[in-house]
């Protein structure tokens, strides 16, 4: 039995990682865990960004728990109802061993058909400062030999990013070089990754751009699509709330990072790289100003100083990451 996909759209992710195993995730099932833990227990799966449909400005659709999938599927690729995604295996649901089983989601602006958004609402800015102050005591530098990008507006949270209807959500730290290591921000868990990104054709991937045109703001899975390799990691916070961190645009993801994994506060992600950026799909990889590391604090769901100017976000992030109290600081700091 194979899966395919339900109408004419374009790949925005194919993820081939095992389920996340309950007994491995030690994480507080409390609504609160995003959609990176949901995305976790999936097993290999393929994510289709159909564009606006019918008034929607943005239909994607979700084909997960497949056996293998097809190894000339490709990010950016065209497909239509006839296009092979995978086969469907043996699966356990509810400690039974069940047979060609596929779970799909219907996401229709960023929430799932029948159900609720696949986020959380944003909090008012008015929420910003309160939360920067309980994370800062807990997050360090990502990576401490590249440049932090204070002093430019359009490199931190909240700036414009016009070709892909959205805004950035996350911190660019200037690398240059691949040789940077790229390291866990806090103790946590991992929860998700990608370890296997090939780069999409440069006429594949404005074909995806294009189709957020319509949207409010970048479609979840399209933009995860832009991630290239990257990791996610949960993080307890006091209070009972969680922080994720992700860590995007690595060159080589350590061979030991694997969902359920714990880590504790600068352990080793892999290197930093360019993948999924417009650099790497025309073919650039080493040497470049696009080698960078995309880095976000998301606190319930969404970024701390999420739809804020970069202006105002910019201190959030200084209070968190420069602390005199970190043991290391970087340049920008």
């Amino acid at each position: 039995q194979t899966a395919t996909p339900i109408a004419p759209g374009r790949v925005v992710m194919r993820v081939t990682q095992a389920p996340l195993n309950s007994f491995k995730a030690d994480l507080i099932a409390n609504g609160n865990d995003g959609p990176w833990l949901r995305a976790g227990a999936y097993g290999p799966f393929v994510v289709i960004d159909h564009g606006p449909r019918d008034g929607v400005s943005n239909v994607t659709s979700i084909y997960a728990g497949l056996e293998t999938i097809d190894p000339d599927l490709a990010v950016g690729q065209f497909v239509d109802t006839e296009t092979m995604l995978g086969s469907l295996g043996a699966r356990m649901i509810n400690d039974e061993l069940v047979n060609g089983v596929l779970s799909f989601e219907l996401i229709t602006d960023d929430t799932r058909f029948g159900s609720d958004p696949i986020r959380q609402s944003p909090p008012p800015a008015s929420e910003s400062p309160r939360l920067a102050a309980l994370v800062e005591d807990s997050i360090s530098l990502p990576v401490t030999t590249c440049t932090i990008p204070f002093g430019n507006v359009n490199l931190v949270v909240g700036a414009p990013r016009e070709y892909r209807s959205g805004i950035h959500n996350g911190l660019d730290f200037n690398c240059g070089s691949t040789d940077h290591v790229i390291q866990s921000a806090a103790a946590g868990q991992v929860i998700f990754v990608v370890n296997d990104y090939v780069n999409a054709s440069p006429e594949d991937r404005e074909a995806v751009l294009a189709q957020t045109v319509p949207a409010f703001d970048t479609p979840f899975w399209t933009l995860a699509n832009l991630y290239g390799n990257f990791v996610v990691i949960d993080h307890a916070l006091s209070g009972g709330e969680r922080a994720v961190t992700v860590y995007a645009h690595l060159s080589e993801v350590d061979s030991q990072i694997l969902p359920g994994v714990l880590v504790d506060g600068g352990t080793p992600l892999g290197f930093v790289g360019n993948s999924g950026s417009s650099a790497a799909s025309a073919g650039i990889e080493n040497n470049d100003a696009s080698v960078h590391l995309h880095w976000e604090l998301h606190v319930n769901d969404r970024p701390i100083g999420y739809l804020e100017s970069p202006t105002d976000t910019q201190p959030l992030y200084e209070q968190i990451l420069c602390n005199p109290e970190n043991p290391t600081m970087t340049v920008g700091c």
